[in-house]
């Protein structure tokens, strides 16, 4: 896309706003036209302070009556040298909000890329720190709180995890005592470990929610709801099955992990629900994973409408309409009425085929039914020119 931002607000805010934008150009704009909602990314040269993101976004909606929501999302054109020099320049600010012991800050490596930052700690309990801290997740707060930045942040130990000082080569030998456990106890522990990772957890259904979009790594417990749209399956050298699914909530998308028994069938593709668990870097995928504890299948939010006075749909097409449309008759008219409708009409291209079940239909809903049709007409000359 990339239209200039700084010409676009130019006529719709102040000078001493507008001039933090030079340089800044619109890199995607996404429009719902049914909410009046615009999210518009911008790309800037420099980094915007939160208080300018927001102010401008306010004038904006005040300035264009037919917007009801209006978000700015800011992405640096040069990410690398733009937080490499916010991270010179607040330092000590940033040492002393998020790392509570003195100097750590200067010790862990950081390294800044396109996509974000890596903390690089050579150390374990530099690592172990960042982790139980919660910094990732912290460190990215602060650039949203402070210029309206997404920037992802991870932990990546630079120690070599394998590494095992501690631990003797070899175990003492000694003399080896078998237990009798009963069958009972031994079923229950079975079971146990096969629910141990994806056990179904009805205390979900109450529990707050995190949007897919706003998850980070290092998240040690995260609440996230969705459609589940495909799913992978793969087998361990041990026997147990590696479940993927691919979760949305149609505004971002997430891999969820499950480790499971052999003789376990997943979830299925198409169902709504509620995973939780935490959110760590896959180095398969390449890309933070939530790794499944617990889910819940939920039913699926419908869409409805609202509105104290109820529109009627004059232009409605079904599955009747060759190359148009693909509803059914009935799922038409059963949405009409569960939105509180009092009618909807029905206008096929040049058929009446959906008149019989559409006055079946109408009975069992109890709503009106508008029979139209979109209709083909030829003139009766020689050239028999058709109009629609």
């Amino acid at each position: 896309m990339n239209q200039n931002f700084y010409h676009f607000i130019q006529e719709h805010l102040p000078a001493n706003i507008a001039c933090h934008w030079e340089d800044s150009s619109i890199e995607n704009l996404q429009v719902n036209r049914t909410i009046r909602r615009w999210c518009m990314r911008v790309g800037v040269s420099r980094p915007i302070p939160a208080q300018v993101v927001d102010s401008t976004a306010s004038q904006l909606l005040s300035s264009i009556p037919s917007l009801n929501h209006l978000e700015i999302l800011t992405r640096l054109k040069d990410p690398e040298k733009s937080i490499k020099k916010i991270l010179d320049s607040r330092k000590d600010e940033l040492s002393s909000s998020l790392f509570n012991k003195d100097k750590l800050f200067d010790q862990i490596p950081i390294k800044i890329l396109s996509h974000g930052v890596d903390f690089c700690p050579r150390q374990e309990e530099h690592y172990q720190y960042i982790i139980d801290n919660e910094v990732c997740n912290k460190f990215a707060g602060w650039f949203w709180q402070e210029y309206r930045l997404r920037v992802l942040v991870r932990a990546l130990p630079a120690y070599d995890i394998n590494e095992q000082r501690d631990i003797p080569l070899f175990i003492e030998r000694q003399d080896v005592e078998l237990l009798n456990i009963p069958d009972d106890t031994a079923k229950k522990n079975r079971s146990f470990r096969k629910g141990k990772m994806g056990t179904e957890d009805e205390e979900l259904l109450h529990s707050q929610i995190i949007a897919i979009s706003e998850l980070q790594e290092g998240l040690k417990t995260a609440i996230i709801e969705g459609e589940i749209w495909d799913k992978s399956v793969s087998v361990l050298k041990d026997g147990r099955q590696v479940f993927s699914y691919f979760v949305t909530d149609y505004i971002d998308t997430i891999v969820v992990k499950q480790f499971a028994d052999s003789d376990e069938q997943g979830l299925e593709i198409d169902e709504w629900v509620k995973f939780k668990g935490s959110v760590r870097f896959d180095t398969y995928v390449r890309e933070p994973v939530l790794f499944m504890e617990s889910y819940l299948t939920v039913p699926k939010p419908l869409r409805q409408d609202n509105s104290q006075e109820k529109r009627i749909e004059l232009h409605a097409h079904t599955k009747m309409s060759s190359m148009d449309g693909l509803t059914e008759v009935e799922s038409l008219i059963k949405r009409a009425a569960e939105w509180g409708h009092s009618a909807i009409a029905i206008t096929d291209h040049g058929c009446v085929q959906a008149f019989p079940l559409a006055h079946n239909y109408a009975k069992k809903y109890k709503i009106k039914v508008i029979y139209g049709v979109e209709a083909y007409m030829v003139e009766s000359d020689r050239k028999e020119r058709p109009y629609h």
